[in-house]
């Protein structure tokens, strides 16, 4: 029988209010499939970017002793167009208040693992400015 994949993708972005990556003070997570993510705080909010509905969440987290605040972006539904600008939450969250536009962006990551079936992920076109 055939098996059903099961991918688990997100971007994550993290934020300084200099330019030096070992100070964060902020994260933003995106998570295009919703599979079974627990994101960390509260949902602050529901919106709409690419196409889809997302759930907003919103808390902190410690570690070394330093705290950082996490944004978790999670879609609520199957809609979602095929391309879009990360930017685009970004602005959600400056809009909100809750990120300096000051702040840096120190880092970029990219996650994709398929938990069950076969298949990929692939980013046709990477634009950077």
């Amino acid at each position: 029988p055939a098996q059903n994949e099961i991918m688990n993708v997100a971007w994550d972005m993290w934020f300084a209010r200099s330019t030096d990556p070992t100070v964060p003070c902020n994260e933003i997570m995106v998570w295009p499939w919703h599979i079974g993510q627990v994101p960390i705080g509260n949902r602050v909010a529901t919106l709409d970017v690419w196409g889809a509905n997302w759930d907003l969440y919103s808390g902190e987290v410690r570690s070394s002793g330093a705290m950082w605040r996490v944004f978790s972006f999670v879609r609520q539904q199957n809609t979602l167009r095929t391309a879009g600008d990360l930017r685009d939450f970004i602005t959600n969250i400056r809009d909100r208040g809750w990120l300096d536009p000051s702040h840096h962006i120190v880092g970029l990551e990219f996650g994709a693992e398929l938990l069950s079936g076969r298949g990929a992920f692939r980013i046709e076109n990477y634009v950077q400015d």
